[in-house]
């Protein structure tokens, strides 16, 4: 059984505006993918909430075992809780969320997309170990966006 959820494919059409380009990455809980937003004529990212067990249907919701609903159904709350949180959000370190919308049985959070951000999988396998002074900036500044996340009351 395949526990990740298939992605929407390349011209799929979401909250009415956002249309995927590509898919950025898969988890264990979602797909994140490069979006045109329509309305502001750009790129963003939409991230949409696929935990691992989903099924994608021929129409594009996604379908959850039968004895899941109420565990799905808490995870599609709180994934949208945390996101409209994240709105009210400005921080250097953590990319703007410009909508949050559910649809096709899921959640979705549209965010600004970070020029050129690359994941720590993609810089290490592109560059390899990196120096020591390059991983202590990036702790500083991952710390002061875990601080920045706590003053809207997550994590």
């Amino acid at each position: 059984m395949n526990l990740a959820a298939e992605p929407l494919s390349t011209g799929a059409k979401i909250g009415d505006r956002y249309v995927v380009r590509q898919v950025l990455g898969q988890g264990g809980f979602g797909i994140t993918y490069l979006c045109e937003d329509q309305e502001r004529h750009d790129l963003c990212s939409v991230k949409e909430m696929a935990p691992q067990g989903a099924e994608r249907s021929p129409s594009g919701d996604l379908q959850f075992r039968d004895d899941s609903a109420g565990e799905i159904r808490r995870l599609r709350q709180q994934f949208v809780r945390e996101a409209k949180s994240l709105l009210a959000l400005r921080s250097k370190f953590v990319p703007a969320v410009r909508d949050v919308f559910a649809e096709r049985a899921t959640a979705y959070v549209a965010s600004e997309l970070i020029p050129g951000a690359r994941s720590l999988d993609r810089v290490l396998a592109e560059e390899g170990p990196q120096p020591a002074e390059a991983v202590r900036t990036w702790l500083i500044r991952l710390c002061e966006a875990l601080s920045d996340v706590h003053r809207v009351g997550l994590l």
